[in-house]
């Protein structure tokens, strides 16, 4: 935050503190005055004043949402959870409190409980589409498909009218080959609808054009929770990850790369191509045993796909 922005909200704060000196105490004073500091992101100073305001005011619950935001931004999940819990016993009928509260046990391992938030935030609100979103990758990770695809579902036409204003703005970005507004515009999408797939793949897209490939590759995995059953998801993530085999995580960077790939034989039993790729990664690592396995995999696959 720039010099002339930090003393405009110091002295907004000293007018808040000379009008409300006579009420010193007042829960609202403190409030107000820690909303300023947010917006200034003050954020030491926010949650001092935050804690005061819920300490006046027990029925504050916005109050306990935003020091449970602040300790999210410090990566301090336990007490960011900690209050969520709070603010949830004041006002049970929060969706977006629920969602967070969801996603901050999912960190933590408390899968149950996770999906117990999620639930409760479509039913408090049936379009909320952040919760739908959630749901999806819970069900996938579970293997529940049936389910799965339906939230996905839910969250696609929820998100579809909004999501395909972007899209298009995006659209008309790339083909000027303004990558940058492009994608911009699709991440504003997938806010929207964050389960629209073409957003997702022209990133990938044009971040593969750009060679940034951490980037194409973060946004690859995102696409494998919420539908984990696209080769051509598997196929680019192998690729992607062998082009990165000389990092100093090579062992690790390849074992991504020929998971992603066995994977995207599993979808396509056909694809003795990918076999073959394989084979030449392995035999990158002087694993010939593995290398000449999946050769000869290859090469039988080839043959019957020749008949």
């Amino acid at each position: 935050m720039d010099l002339i922005k930090i003393i405009r909200y110091c002295i907004i704060l000293l007018m808040i503190s000379a009008n409300s000196f006579a009420q010193i105490n007042d829960w609202q004073y403190y409030y107000e005055k820690a909303n300023l500091q947010l917006k200034g992101e003050m954020y030491q100073f926010a949650l001092e004043n935050l804690i005061k305001a819920l300490d006046r005011n027990p029925s504050l619950y916005d109050a306990a949402n935003k020091i449970s935001y602040i300790y999210t931004k410090w990566n301090r999940n336990r007490e960011a959870l900690d209050y969520l819990s709070i603010s949830l016993k004041i006002n049970d009928k929060q969706a977006n409190a629920h969602n967070i509260a969801g996603e901050l046990n999912d960190f933590f391992g408390n899968y149950e409980e996770a999906l117990l938030h999620y639930k409760k935030a479509v039913e408090i609100d049936p379009s909320f589409i952040p919760a739908h979103i959630n749901l999806v990758r819970y069900y996938f990770k579970r293997n529940e498909r049936a389910e799965a695809n339906s939230h996905f579902e839910i969250c696609y036409n929820l998100g579809k009218s909004e999501g395909e204003k972007y899209f298009n703005l995006a659209l008309a970005e790339e083909n000027k080959r303004n990558y940058k507004e492009a994608i911009a515009f699709y991440k504003q999408a997938l806010d929207k609808n964050p389960a629209y797939m073409n957003a997702y793949f022209n990133i990938v897209e044009i971040y593969r054009r750009m060679n940034q490939n951490d980037e194409a590759i973060k946004y690859l995995e995102k696409i494998k929770e919420i539908q984990p059953d696209i080769e051509k998801v598997y196929l680019y993530l192998g690729h992607l990850y062998y082009a990165k085999r000389f990092t100093k995580k090579r062992k690790y960077i390849l074992d991504l790369a020929i998971k992603n790939l066995k994977k995207a034989i599993e979808l396509d039993p056909s694809d003795y191509e990918t076999c073959y790729f394989i084979s030449e990664i392995y035999r990158f690592m002087k694993d010939d045993i593995h290398a000449a396995e999946f050769l000869n995999k290859a090469s039988e696959m080839q043959k019957k796909s020749a008949k």
